[in-house]
């Protein structure tokens, strides 16, 4: 669907039939604002009681790597399921993430790049490096 800057559009009305059979309270969906080809924004909405959805443990594939004069964490959502709620810890390195907190749909890559208050190597970053996501959160 495209926008157009300074109107407004009729909401998108989505019917269970359109995820494919997936149970309703289940399904998630992700809209993304593109803007020549570059990606804007994301919302992903998900079933009003999470609590009760049945989360299966994304496939994340994580690496480092020199970036841009920083230790930076490359992740790759393998598999069919999301890695929703994505948190990067460095234990014990002082520093951030340019980026924390973030969802990753199935076939997506992204790069982090870690700014510490001195040099950290990449694989002093993946020795105290550690990748939680929503589904961590349950038993």
């Amino acid at each position: 669907m495209a926008l157009q800057p300074g109107r407004t559009t009729d909401p998108v009305l989505l019917r269970w039939a359109d995820f494919g059979g997936a149970e309703p309270g289940a399904a998630f969906v992700a809209a993304d604002l593109v803007r020549g080809g570059e990606r804007l924004g994301r919302a992903i909405v998900h079933p009003p009681s999470i609590a009760g959805v049945a989360l299966v443990r994304p496939a994340l594939e994580v690496s480092t790597r020199e970036a841009e004069g920083a230790a930076a964490v490359e992740l790759a959502a393998k598999g069919g399921a999301p890695a929703l709620a994505v948190w990067l810890e460095a234990e014990g390195l002082p520093g951030r993430f340019d980026d924390n907190f973030f969802d990753l749909l199935p076939g997506e890559r992204r790069s982090v790049r870690f700014l510490a208050d001195g040099r950290v190597a990449p694989k002093t970053l993946a020795a105290r490096l550690r990748v939680r996501t929503l589904a961590d959160a349950r038993p």
